[in-house]
């Protein structure tokens, strides 16, 4: 599997690519893109082509490029629609996103594809995850930023509506308190302090 990670430097919008060749269809190749949603990986591109043909993601990269060989014979007969459901997307993503390398998960504007394969609650993640978030936001505030939403998505490379769709999800999972309306502010509840308190007694066993 190859990939090719891709963030807009105009909108800082993010999505990445994965190419693979396919068991279930020898001679042919896959290619999938997945946008950042919200934090969430969502499909929005799928390609079936034949090995032999030079697959393009933009002006600078290929398949070739990416390290994958192109064969020099085409494929016997064309796609069909019996060959197009062989091909399960669901699959494609997983073993896509299952090969990511750690170091590259770690990156600030990669840190979206990383999710938890089981799925626990909305994009993967669980109470912990939003506690967290729950607590720098939490942390701005007792420290008189004046725009901790905005702050947040500075330092987390995220768009401002993604900050608040996560802080909303804390919210609803009673993990902090509202805020005023139309007003930055809320506090961690004694739900996310006991969450944090037992995460750093296990990582600190």
């Amino acid at each position: 599997v190859a990939s090719h990670f891709v963030t807009s430097p105009q909108t800082g919008k993010r999505h990445a690519y994965f190419m693979m060749d396919l068991d279930e269809l020898p001679g042919w190749r896959a290619t999938v893109r997945l946008d950042d949603l919200d934090g969430t990986p969502v499909a929005t591109e799928i390609r079936l082509t034949a090995e032999s043909v030079e697959t393009h993601l933009d002006s600078q990269t290929t398949s070739s490029s990416l390290g994958l060989q192109s064969g020099s014979d085409l494929p016997e007969s064309g796609l069909t629609a019996t060959m197009l459901r062989k091909v399960a997307i669901d699959r494609l993503i997983k073993r896509g996103l299952a090969v990511i390398p750690v170091e590259i998960l770690d990156r600030p504007w990669t840190n979206w594809l990383s999710v938890d394969r089981n799925r626990v609650g909305r994009a993967g993640r669980d109470d912990r995850y939003y506690a967290e978030w729950a607590a720098a936001y939490t942390q701005l505030l007792n420290t008189g930023e004046n725009k901790p939403a905005i702050r947040l998505a500075k330092d987390k490379y995220l768009s401002v509506s993604q900050v608040r769709t996560i802080l909303g999800e804390a919210s609803r999972r009673g993990l902090l308190t509202q805020a005023p309306r139309g007003q930055a502010g809320g506090s961690l509840t004694p739900l996310a302090k006991s969450i944090l308190t037992e995460s750093r007694g296990g990582k600190e066993n």
